[in-house]
């Protein structure tokens, strides 16, 4: 079996309303990494046992116990798959896939409101899954400034899977308007007055009020995008 997780480093600043900065690789990477250091972030069966197992022993992994054998999630592209979290981790996840894929299928932390908006709470994770066959996986969150030693604090109440060809889409989507302020100008005046350098690349801490309405029509025209290029590529999973 081969597990190939897909890297993504995002930054998400306090002064913006959505997720703003991605930083993609635009092909799966042989290397697994994430943003805490952690390596093989995704394990399992190649191809499944018949009680769901990721280790081949016909036993839940602890925390999982649980969880059950069905996949009532249909991904469309991604075929039908079961998602269920860890008892008493939130980063934790079992996954069962009914079809396999070549391309990669992969899974963003996400926070859901109220008003049925979510946005990402960290990298993405991907995996070649052979058909019929069950990982388990732990979806870490980024960091939060200034020191970027803790995680972020909202919980992960959803989680994004994408067919892998649909992900840089989605993370220029959740990047785009930290990426305008970044970038435009009103005026005379940038649209982002102070740039803070960090770990994960630069970050608009200061936001030019007078662009606040350009930078959302530049997200929702890019996140539009997303939605119309890769329907039946996506789902997103509540918990």
């Amino acid at each position: 079996m081969k597990i190939i997780p897909f890297l993504f480093i995002a930054i998400i600043a306090a002064s913006c309303d959505v997720p703003q900065r991605s930083i993609a690789v635009n092909e799966l990477s042989n290397n697994s990494q994430n943003q805490n250091g952690g390596q093989n972030p995704i394990t399992g069966s190649g191809n499944g046992d018949g009680n769901g197992s990721g280790n081949g022993s016909g036993n839940n992994q602890p925390g999982f116990e649980y969880c059950t054998n069905t996949t009532p999630y249909n991904g469309q592209a991604i075929g039908n798959f079961g998602l269920c979290r860890h008892s008493s981790d939130e980063r934790r996840f079992k996954v069962k896939f009914v079809n396999g894929s070549t391309s990669g299928t992969c899974f963003v932390p996400t926070h859901r409101l109220n008003n049925g908006t979510s946005y990402k709470l960290g990298i993405a994770e991907c995996v070649y899954n052979q058909p019929n066959s069950t990982y388990y996986m732990t979806l870490n969150k980024e960091l939060m400034p200034p020191y970027y030693n803790s995680p972020r604090t909202e919980p992960i109440n959803s989680v994004m899977v994408l067919a892998a060809p649909a992900v840089n889409t989605y993370m220029a989507c959740m990047g785009a308007k930290e990426a305008y302020f970044l970038s435009a100008m009103a005026g005379n005046a940038p649209c982002c007055l102070q740039i803070q350098n960090s770990p994960m690349g630069p970050k608009c801490v200061a936001p030019n009020p007078q662009c606040e309405q350009a930078a959302n029509a530049h997200a929702n025209a890019v996140c539009t995008q997303f939605t119309q290029a890769y329907s039946g590529q996506y789902k997103e999973v509540l918990f």
